[in-house]
């Protein structure tokens, strides 16, 4: 089950392909608590779930029960905590959810803490706070929420005026300051020992709304190796996809870590980071070893763009 689908169906359409490269007996179901999303249009086999709340765990229990469902794939950062915190409770019921471990997920999605973490490994993590004192009049600034995702109500290159004003509308907010340079993706995928599988890089050429609409990988052994590091003392597990920045004089800023599947990491599957897969085997109970990482020797482009889907004689 894929859930909080939404309109995602390039991860839709991974999965599909994945499960049926191990099983074509094997069912993926995009499911989302809005019964009117796109996914519903693209799908037959689309459900409606519960919210996923702690007071609901019951009820989804049963839901997952009642639609034989083996395997989750959480698609969106306000879900992890709810997958991370009950992924062992599950397990008990033989549903495997493709998650990290609840401290790591915590983690992340706190972009205090996220720094914190980063600092006391002397990891080049871009600061992170929340002290207005901090805050120098000839700098800029980026202030974003404290948890969720970046791309929300994030406000970039503001002075330190601005950056005050902005922080006294948002519910809980961290200042960042605003390095000039290219930003780019980390696509990884670690198995459940958290033993890294793979790296792509690839920048972000365009951005809308957070997500990168043309991107394309690259390779940087130094950088890859520095990754490598980081994602090994977080003890992540699974597909996950780290934002960062090159600066003018070449030093790498660790941004932020959503431990999910991202929205453009569809390409890095292309190039040989075959994360969904791995994914899949790992959680039926196969050996992840046997299956090798060999990234393509070239490098791509993506350019992700909207796609008309025509359906006849359907029962609107």
């Amino acid at each position: 089950m894929l859930t909080s689908s939404s309109s995602k169906v390039s991860m839709y359409n991974s999965i599909c392909h994945a499960a049926k490269r191990i099983d074509k007996k094997i069912t993926v179901i995009p499911a989302d608590s809005d019964k009117n999303v796109l996914l519903k249009y693209i799908s037959g086999e689309f459900k409606v779930m519960p919210n996923t709340k702690d007071e609901n765990l019951h009820e989804i229990i049963d839901y997952l029960f009642d639609n034989n469902i083996g395997v989750i794939f959480p698609s969106r950062d306000g879900e992890l905590r709810f997958w991370a915190q009950y992924k062992d409770r599950l397990k008990e019921f033989d549903i495997d959810v493709i998650v990290s471990p609840f401290i790591s997920v915590k983690v992340c999605l706190d972009k205090l803490e996220f720094y914190r973490f980063g600092y006391n490994n002397r990891f080049p993590f871009i600061k992170t706070f929340r002290d207005f004192d901090s805050l120098l009049s000839n700098n800029r600034y980026v202030v974003k929420q404290r948890f969720g995702a970046g791309s929300k109500n994030i406000f970039l290159n503001v002075s330190k005026s601005e950056a005050i004003d902005i922080a006294g509308d948002l519910s809980d907010y961290v200042f960042q300051p605003f390095i000039e340079g290219k930003e780019f993706s980390i696509d990884a995928w670690l198995d459940k020992h958290s033993g890294l599988k793979g790296i792509i890089l690839r920048y972000r050429n365009l951005i809308n709304n957070g997500e990168s609409q043309i991107t394309t990988t690259f390779q940087n052994e130094k950088i890859e190796k520095r990754l490598h590091k980081i994602l090994h003392h977080l003890k992540l597990t699974g597909p996950i996809v780290m934002q960062a920045i090159i600066d003018k004089n070449g030093r790498l800023h660790i941004i932020e870590c959503n431990p999910r599947f991202g929205g453009a990491s569809s390409l890095s599957i292309k190039t040989g980071l075959d994360s969904i897969y791995w994914s899949l085997y790992e959680s039926l109970g196969y050996n992840v070893d046997e299956l090798h990482f060999r990234r393509l020797d070239k490098e791509i482009r993506q350019v992700r763009v909207p796609k008309d889907i025509y359906k006849y004689d359907y029962n609107f």
